[in-house]
């Protein structure tokens, strides 16, 4: 039997490792990088071009089929309605002293219709010069889009590009703010005011002409993008995050992974943007994580919380996703894992079958809301070797 000293000593031990398991996992992070709360962007001292197609555009020359439809909040987008329309733009918006613009950054907000994509080639051109495939033999040529439903950002350096991607998928019908930024050694990429990825990259982009969108003369296998554009901002500064607005989006989580769990559970979510309408979001249940096609479980909830569902599962393993929804707009989210909503065990029995011993986490609370996001606390712990022999510890030792 251990005496109270050492108990105290140990039971201290293992708090200190249990609070360092979390501080290295994902969880403590995983709500913690919110979007500036940034009003819509307009030019400032920074800015070489800014195009929010109101009245007309700042374009040279248009190639194909050229419209307006509803911009983001306000006003008009320019919209290309097939992909082989495009917009030049003069080599006049880039800075006027010097053929290599070292530092800047390029932003829109975008709302992709349909993603289209030739047989050969993943990528749909937003901001181009050359247009993928084709491969520029000179530096400094920029170019935005999207590949495999990813947001890209790359810039030539001889033959190769640096590219970087938003590594998530992009959803058609749902407006997002799109930036990269170069200079100070990197290039970075930003969706919805959040940095997505970056590159050690020394590249410059070169002075010269550009296109919003792709003409057919200069695709090659590559197509232009269907869908619409608004307030397209380029910059001599390498804006950062903080610096960038966020469109309408939605992020939703779960403390139930990878456990059976008894309804009902707690779903924890936040629908965000820089402006200030109204938000609201609906809860879906669905069989698999894409398509978004799923069955209403919670409704009209406020804009951020966490609350507790229950329903009737559409199969054994369900998701769970958020629609975020202000004004005439709506962002979707799927909640990044799997839910097995089944019975879950409370009590664990230790040592006699005829002695039940209440579990570590049961000690410590008896508020259902509370116990869930321990029990998430718990399989963190036990993802990692460490974790699980503290655990042992704690039961061959303390219990």
């Amino acid at each position: 039997m251990m005496n109270n000293s050492a108990r105290h000593c140990l039971l201290f031990f293992i708090s200190f490792s249990f609070l360092f398991i979390l501080y290295r996992s994902s969880f403590i992070n995983s709500f913690a990088s919110a979007p500036s709360a940034n009003s819509i962007y307009g030019a400032d001292s920074f800015t070489t071009l800014f195009d929010d197609f109101e009245d007309t555009n700042l374009a040279s020359a248009s190639f194909g089929t050229i419209g307006y439809d509803s911009g983001y909040l306000s006003g008009r987008a320019l919209k290309f309605t097939d992909t082989t329309s495009a917009l030049l733009y003069s080599d006049s918006w880039w800075l006027a002293s010097d053929n290599d613009q070292d530092s800047g950054s390029i932003e829109y907000f975008v709302r992709i219709d349909t993603f289209y994509y030739s047989n050969n080639t993943p990528y749909t051109l937003a901001l181009t010069r050359y247009g993928r495939p084709n491969v520029p033999s000179s530096s400094g040529n920029p170019e935005f889009g999207f590949s495999d439903c990813q947001a890209y950002f790359a810039i030539s350096v001889g033959a190769p590009y640096d590219e970087i991607t938003s590594n998530e998928e992009i959803n058609p019908g749902q407006w997002y703010h799109i930036a990269a930024s170069w200079g100070q050694g990197a290039i970075r990429l930003f969706v919805n005011g959040i940095e997505v990825d970056s590159q050690g990259s020394g590249s410059t982009i070169d002075k010269d002409t550009f296109y919003i969108g792709a003409p057919s003369f200069l695709t090659g296998n590559a197509v232009g993008f269907v869908g619409r554009i608004d307030r397209l901002r380029i910059s001599t500064k390498p804006r950062l995050t903080g610096e960038f607005p966020s469109a309408l989006g939605v992020r939703i989580d779960s403390p139930i992974q990878n456990i059976r769990q008894q309804l009902p559970i707690q779903i924890t979510y936040e629908a965000y943007a820089s402006d200030t309408r109204a938000r609201t979001v609906d809860l879906y249940q669905d069989t698999d994580d894409a398509g978004y096609n799923g069955s209403l479980i919670a409704s009209n909830l406020s804009e951020s919380g966490t609350v507790s569902v229950t329903f009737n599962p559409l199969a054994d393993t369900i998701y769970i996703y958020a629609v975020a929804k202000a004004g005439d707009d709506s962002a979707y989210a799927y909640c990044p894992w799997q839910i097995y909503p089944t019975i879950n065990l409370t009590q664990l029995k230790v040592g006699s079958q005829s002695e039940i011993k209440l579990c570590l986490i049961e000690r410590m609370t008896s508020n259902s809301v509370l116990l869930n996001y321990l029990r998430m606390l718990r399989d963190i712990i036990l993802n990692s070797t460490f974790g699980r022999f503290l655990v042992w510890l704690y039961y061959s030792l303390i219990v």
